[in-house]
């Protein structure tokens, strides 16, 4: 029996040493995973045709090389590929342009473009997005509509590359579980990408991509996906559509300031507002030194906003914001704050702003880059050519270096295995006991 995909011998690019050989049925449910930087978004490129292996033949789909130029269009007509950052696969600005381009530019009949369009809006609660445009929209937003511009050309293989990690966890399980249910009525191979056990158990087979090698693995043989962590009950505060709970107390019983609950932010009705889309309404809101926060609710709730808000990117319409100090943000997307030509120098940033001597400045960065796990032979390289897992870890360094007295990071965890994990939150937890109030949006 051919097999519809096989990888033979494959050299996973910056993977040294690696050898891939693999086969995946037509119609298989397949998750992908493994540690941080393993090569899991290169490794479903090959199949999508999007990253090119050293050597033609060692990808094959139904007997096609997606690298041979009389393959390579019956291959993108067969395969769609939805990315980790969904801003890569935004083609126009314009929601309903961009979701229905793909199948107007191959001929499909217009109401069947619109009847599908109409039903991936209503099924992704989309419908007050699709007239405006992407600058317009959340992150989770537009992750779900680049999902739909995919999923409405109704593809042999559907790649998905942590397609729903900006998702909230709830949101997130339940759009990947109707993907694959009905993915299985199409007789639709399905690739994912995620390091959520809950996901994963939603495949038929697993793979586990580690150390240069692949295989198939059951659930209960892996060692990198994220533990299952206790949901933080989060209370719901006037003037918003989202909730916020505290996690960890770190306040030091040295310091009598913090016992007491020593304000870090003050809000005094505040109004936020997108035009005529108001966020957030006569809020009043205290958060404490020495206290970590957990912002929860439902994908496209406001939660990045007000984050946005509490670091001053955002400006309050009206009411106040009084901040006890300075304050460090960390986005969902790490593209949107890599800016520096190396690793390295993105991470010692923060130090030089500071005023530290440019060495003092990198030995800080190296300490904070080794004991995240960001390997040494990849300081030198630019951020964004590191996998998004690292590129999440080389922000993190970066703003756990600022010596800020409020740390707000935005899905901190996502894309990170379980040793990533960890490492971020031991260097939470040290932040806590300094005093430092952290805000994290789940």
């Amino acid at each position: 029996m051919r097999h519809y995909i096989k990888f033979n011998n494959l050299n996973i690019r910056g993977i040294p040493g690696s050898k891939i050989s693999l086969e995946i049925n037509k119609g298989d449910i397949v998750a992908v995973t493994g540690p941080t930087g393993a090569g899991k978004s290169t490794l479903v490129g090959y199949i999508a045709g999007i990253v090119r292996p050293d050597n033609i033949g060692t990808v094959l789909i139904d007997g096609l090389d997606p690298f041979s130029q009389l393959d390579e269009r019956k291959i993108h007509r067969m395969c769609g590929i939805v990315s980790q950052d969904p801003d890569q696969d935004i083609v126009f600005n314009s929601v309903l342009k961009d979701v229905v381009f793909a199948p107007e530019n191959i001929g499909l009949d217009k109401q069947r473009i619109s009847r599908r369009a109409g039903n991936y809006f209503k099924h992704f609660k989309l419908g007050k997005t699709k007239k405006r445009d992407f600058d317009q929209i959340s992150l989770s937003e537009k992750q779900r509509t680049v999902l739909s511009s995919e999923l409405i050309m109704h593809q042999d293989i559907l790649i998905l590359d942590d397609a729903v990690s900006m998702q909230d966890s709830e949101s997130a399980y339940s759009i990947l579980k109707s993907v694959i249910s009905a993915a299985r009525k199409r007789k639709q191979t399905v690739i994912f990408v995620s390091q959520r056990y809950k996901e994963i158990e939603l495949a038929d087979k697993i793979i586990e991509l580690k150390d240069g090698e692949a295989s198939y693995k059951s659930i209960g043989e892996l060692s990198s996906i994220l533990p299952d962590r206790e949901e933080v009950q989060g209370e719901p505060v006037p003037g918003l559509n989202f909730l916020i709970g505290k996690g960890k107390v770190k306040r030091g019983s040295e310091d009598p300031d913090n016992m007491m609950g020593e304000t870090a932010i003050d809000m005094a009705d505040v109004f936020f507002s997108y035009g005529k889309d108001t966020i957030i309404k006569e809020l009043y809101c205290r958060f404490c030194r020495g206290t970590e926060y957990h912002i929860t609710g439902k994908s496209g709730s406001g939660k990045t906003t007000f984050l946005k808000l509490l670091a001053g990117i955002n400006l309050e319409r009206s009411g106040s914001i009084n901040r006890m100090g300075r304050t460090a943000l960390a986005m969902q997307l790490p593209s949107e704050q890599l800016f520096e030509d190396t690793v390295i120098e993105d991470v010692m940033y923060q130090k030089r702003l500071l005023g530290v001597p440019k060495p003092d400045a990198r030995r800080a960065a190296e300490t904070m880059l080794t004991n995240l796990g960001i390997a040494k032979t990849k300081w030198e390289k630019h951020p964004l050519k590191l996998s998004m897992g690292e590129q999440r870890l080389v922000l993190l360094a970066g703003v756990f270096l600022a010596d800020a007295d409020i740390i707000l990071l935005d899905k901190p965890y996502a894309g990170l295995d379980t040793d990533g994990y960890y490492k971020v939150r031991y260097y939470i937890e040290e932040m806590l006991k300094e005093g430092k109030c952290v805000i994290v949006v789940d």
